[in-house]
């Protein structure tokens, strides 16, 4: 059975078996190499590097449509380069890395733009010709928070031990929720230091675990002892409740161990200490490890109505 040729014609180069091979372990091999912690926290290469998905497995789809078995079908490529993005995450904790799903969204994000582009320069589909352009576009709307985060980044390292005051607009761009929780960033007259802000942040019934989450601080707490926090109850329907602050190291990440403790929050503004200092980790004997710390989740433990309390002043000593 004779393959269809490509819509849109194969570079000369890239129908010799070895050349293609190559090129097809190029794109692949920056999902399997250990990535220094260094550059794991770097303010820049840590906001960029999770867009390289989106280019590398477009290139993976390209490689797949002009030469071999997928030759010249497009959708089988497409198909066949969405499941090798999906088996890369799991594949990647055999070195270290983690599976994360917002890596494998921007990897279908990159098969998109070239399917668009064969179906609308290829097959002369207009339907293509809109989708390519809008999903091109969509790649700088991603980008425009990244000086943001870049700057955040390194404002955290200049504040450390501090780790979140929340009183500049990029400070948020550290943040994000999970199970259906919401985090809002507010400028409120009676934060525990006066007028200032806060994160403000709510779970309810329909998540069991909602959480708000902060990573790409320094990651070498080996100095200190203690993690402090500020927290008020804003809203629920009795005088106090429960939250718990967690926190992951790296290794941990991929052996779902960790640190936790948990709180009771008023109405009015405490702080909380959280000990650090060879901490054992949940089902383990093993310590923290503060020289490689990878996050900190504050979450409400299964809140049966909805909740909100504020949170400042992250900070270790």
């Amino acid at each position: 059975m004779t393959r269809p040729e490509p819509a849109i014609a194969t570079p000369g180069f890239l129908r010799r078996p070895l050349v293609w091979a190559m090129m097809m372990a190029l794109f692949l091999f920056p999902f399997f190499v250990h990535i220094p912690r260094s550059l794991n926290h770097h303010p820049v290469i840590s906001a960029l590097g999770d867009q390289v998905h989106i280019f590398l497995f477009g290139g993976i789809t390209l490689l797949l449509y002009w030469f071999g078995p997928l030759q010249g079908r497009i959708w089988r490529s497409a198909l066949v380069s969405a499941v090798m993005g999906g088996a890369v995450e799991f594949l990647q904790l055999l070195v270290g890395r983690q599976a994360l799903f917002t890596d494998f969204l921007l990897d279908l994000f990159g098969i998109g733009i070239v399917v668009s582009f064969v179906m609308w320069k290829g097959h002369r589909r207009q339907a293509g010709k809109w989708i390519f352009l809008l999903l091109l576009l969509t790649i700088p709307a991603q980008l425009y928070y990244v000086p943001w985060r870049i700057a955040a980044t390194y404002r955290c390292q200049n504040m450390f031990p501090v780790l979140a005051n929340f009183e500049t607009y990029g400070d948020r761009y550290l943040w994000t929720h999970n199970q259906k929780a919401k985090i809002t960033f507010k400028r409120i007259t009676d934060s525990p230091d006066g007028e200032g802000h806060v994160l403000r942040f709510t779970g309810g019934a329909e998540s069991h675990w909602p959480g708000a989450i902060m990573r790409r601080f320094p990651d070498d707490w080996s100095q200190y002892t203690t993690l402090k926090l500020d927290v008020r109850l804003v809203d629920a329907p009795s005088d106090t409740i429960k939250f718990s602050v967690r926190l992951d190291d790296y290794q941990g990440i991929k052996e779902m161990v960790w640190a936790a403790n948990s709180f009771r929050a008023t109405r009015q503004w405490q702080t909380f200490t959280l000990p650090i200092a060879e901490r054992k980790l949940r089902h383990t004997d093993r310590n923290l490890n503060l020289a490689e710390m990878d996050r900190i989740i504050i979450h409400l433990p299964k809140p049966q109505v909805a909740q909100t309390i504020e949170i400042d002043n992250i900070r270790l000593e």
